[in-house]
């Protein structure tokens, strides 16, 4: 009978690295957060001083994910590899999130070593400015509890939310009250998963001085008055791909915001019948951006024409 030496070398191989890995993982559950001695003992004992038992990355995402969470962000920190293996594999770290406790986030707060994580939460924090390392963090989160983020932030100017899926337009309204000191509003592409909330019941006071909503389709026309009106000291307005915004509005932001001095109307259901209303209504307007409809340009400038005040214009 004839033996294949090749073949045998080659199933003596995989039967060693079955045999490793399962080692492997056995050792690893049954490791607890104050044993990292061990584990880099093992990751020298696999990489340098036994290289035919190297393990590929994928036998590894194998073995962490018989890990629970807290423990794959332990192995995370034992090697550069480990770490890299940890980190470009999403469902390691899916279902992990992050508490933040006790902290003041500004333009000079430099967190050390973030896990890879899908959720984040804030205790007793404070946030000021997060631009320096928000960016490369925030873009793998996919949930993050609004009102528990921001509560206690009351230093914070500048609020920018793009993309976000929020249970409902309450929990918004529940942390613009909680933000004496935010004074710029942005939202784009908002989408929220519960939209029979009744505005009606809920007394919208805010201090803010200019809003953005940019293609914010699950706010309906009565929601985007709600928040454009919700403080006297507005200066600012911008819509765009807002077509549920209707003269009802424009009216009632003419008449509710004596401070308001800019309106851009872009890709919005304006008619005719509201630059008549601006120009009488609208004391403090100094600058008006348009779009998309050719009537109401004619009509404002006629009508400016025969009027003491000036409004600077620009249509698109």
């Amino acid at each position: 009978m004839r033996v294949d030496r090749a073949q045998t070398r080659s199933n003596l191989a995989v039967s060693t690295r079955t045999c490793k890995f399962l080692f492997t993982l056995l050792t690893l559950t049954l490791l607890t957060e104050n044993t990292m001695a061990t584990v880099s003992e093992l990751v020298n004992r696999m990489t340098l001083s036994e290289p035919e038992f190297y393990l590929p990355p994928e036998l590894w995402e194998l073995i962490f994910a018989h890990l629970a969470g807290k423990r794959v962000l332990v192995m995370r920190l034992v090697c550069h590899r480990w770490k890299t293996i940890v980190d470009r594999k999403r469902s390691l770290w899916d279902t992990l999130s992050l508490c933040v406790r006790c902290s003041t986030m500004y333009e000079r707060f430099r967190p050390e070593s973030l896990p890879p994580v899908t959720g984040f939460r804030m205790n007793w924090g404070t946030i000021e400015d997060v631009d320096s390392w928000w960016p490369s963090f925030g873009e793998s989160l996919t949930r993050i509890n609004l009102p528990t983020f921001l509560a206690g932030s009351k230093n914070l100017q500048k609020l920018s939310l793009d993309s976000c899926v929020l249970e409902s337009l309450l929990e918004l309204f529940t942390t613009l009250v909680a933000l004496p000191s935010l004074r710029h509003l942005e939202l784009k592409n908002l989408r929220m998963l519960n939209n029979d909330f009744n505005i009606s019941t809920f007394q919208l006071t805010t201090n803010l001085e200019s809003l953005h909503l940019n293609n914010c389709n699950s706010l309906t026309n009565a929601m985007v008055t709600r928040l454009a009106t919700s403080s006297c000291r507005m200066k600012e307005v911008r819509l765009y791909r807002m077509p549920q915004v209707n003269d009802a509005t424009i009216r009632n932001m003419c008449v509710k915001l004596p401070r308001l001095k800019k309106l851009a109307l872009l890709i919005c259901s304006v008619m005719i019948t509201s630059a008549e209303y601006i120009v009488e209504h609208a004391h403090s307007l100094e600058y008006l951006e348009l779009d998309g409809c050719f009537e109401f340009r004619q009509a404002m400038e006629q009508l400016l024409k025969g009027h003491h005040r000036y409004i600077e214009c620009k249509f698109h």
